[in-house]
């Protein structure tokens, strides 16, 4: 009998990770968010702590992300050889969080995750499940639950974390109007994730931030992004870059200009693809945006647009044009537009034999430029963009951490309340 249960623990972990390498599952796609109906969630969480099936729990509190939020990752691990030896598959784990206040005030919602197996189709030596969330700074309190749906046993752990702020916060109310909690979508750990797909970096929260811009005069104010890899970095690169570049525009387009508006633009340059153009900056539809990207392929490019990669240069000044012209909705009340534009990119340089291209300062009126350049290492590398803008005369601002990037922006919102 014991030889029998054994035998079909492990047929289970066999197949269930041979499905997940046919299908390609990653670790981030094989989270969900609904848990099965008939756990018993309430009657346990009312219950005793109990530690039927081995595991190691880790919570990682209070990383701040390039969209401003302050994510939890609770990490659950698994020995197979451990499980194997209790008769237990992993796929028949089902894990469960939920968060309270410090004086014990359950939060809505709960996060849920299955055990995720590798898509290797080999049986791992650890497996994990990974649940996420956002939450603001505080001390807060869990409940983690494992449950094997098999044998209707399984782990009740309960404990308390502290989120903590930012030293010298320029910022201390920005989050003061987000939900008291957010669960994104299932999230993976650094390096357990697929490197070809926007997906499985932080997931946007939900919910606006307290950006208030105490700006005398009207402004319009331009948010344009490239979304291009480098092309010295094609073939070696993925789409984190591009994912976290969403983040921090999603986050500028909520400036709140107490007169004038923000508007959002986004080129992929080497693709010669315009994925947004003057948007009105509330109205930016990020879960379209992210779709379009997640479908180009970072390690392939049309042969049209690689053909067409020694005009990008000129295709980009067309574009800065294109995205800077008068906006009708942008109420200036009789007053003088001041026009000022943010450039957000990586630090990029364009394919060799490009075709130069200059842009005329007198086609874009600006009262002001930034750009806003995520470095990809502390030592600043050449920009191509940067010498492009020269003719504005952009303050050039670099960052590689998502506090760099708060800070920047405290810069920026200064500005604009100064120029009045």
């Amino acid at each position: 009998m014991w030889f029998a249960l054994k035998t079909a623990a492990i047929f289970r972990v066999l197949r269930a990770c041979a499905r997940a390498s046919a299908v390609g599952i990653t670790a981030l796609m094989f989270a969900q968010s609904v848990p099965p109906a008939d756990l018993p969630i309430e009657a346990w969480l009312n219950g005793p702590e109990r530690h039927d099936i081995p595991w190691q729990v880790a919570i990682e509190p209070g990383s701040l992300t390039y969209q401003q939020r302050h994510v939890v990752q609770v990490r659950t691990t698994y020995p197979v050889s451990k499980l194997l030896k209790a008769e237990i598959a992993p796929s028949d784990i089902h894990v469960i969080a939920r968060f309270a206040t410090e004086d014990g005030r359950w939060l809505p919602g709960q996060g849920y995750s299955r055990v995720q197996l590798p898509a290797t189709g080999s049986v791992p030596g650890t497996i994990d499940s990974f649940i996420s969330v956002y939450l603001r700074p505080g001390r807060y309190k869990f409940a983690l639950m494992a449950f094997d749906s098999l044998h209707h046993n399984g782990n009740l752990q309960r404990g308390s974390f502290e989120v903590r702020g930012e030293k010298d916060d320029p910022f201390p109310n920005m989050d003061a109007d987000l939900p008291s909690i957010d669960y994104p979508s299932p999230i993976a750990g650094p390096g357990d994730v697929d490197p070809t797909s926007i997906g499985h970096s932080w997931a946007l929260g939900h919910g606006i931030l307290r950006l208030p811009v105490a700006n005398s005069h009207p402004v319009q104010l331009d948010v344009v992004v490239n979304l291009s890899l480098n092309a010295l970095d094609e073939g070696f690169r993925d789409q984190t870059g591009a994912a976290f570049l969403m983040q921090v525009s999603n986050v500028l387009t909520q400036l709140d200009l107490r007169q004038g508006c923000v508007r959002f633009s986004a080129i992929d340059i080497l693709r010669r693809q315009t994925l947004a153009l003057g948007v009105d900056g509330p109205h930016v539809d990020w879960g379209q945006l992210e779709a379009t990207l997640e479908k180009n392929d970072p390690f392939t490019i049309d042969a049209t647009d690689l053909a067409g990669r020694k005009t990008a240069p000129a295709r980009f000044v067309e574009f800065l044009q294109q995205a800077t012209t008068s906006a009708d909705h942008c109420d200036a009340q009789g007053q003088p537009m001041r026009h000022v534009l943010i450039v957000l990119g990586e630090e990029f340089l364009f394919p060799p034999k490009t075709e130069k291209a200059t842009i005329d300062s007198r086609t874009l009126p600006l009262t002001r430029c930034y750009y806003l350049e995520r470095s990809l290492g502390q030592a600043r590398r050449a920009d191509d963009i940067s010498n492009l803008l020269k003719p504005l005369q952009p303050e050039r601002i670099a960052f590689v951490r998502p506090i760099e990037f708060r800070k920047a922006l405290a810069r920026i919102v200064a500005d604009l309340e100064r120029s009045n």
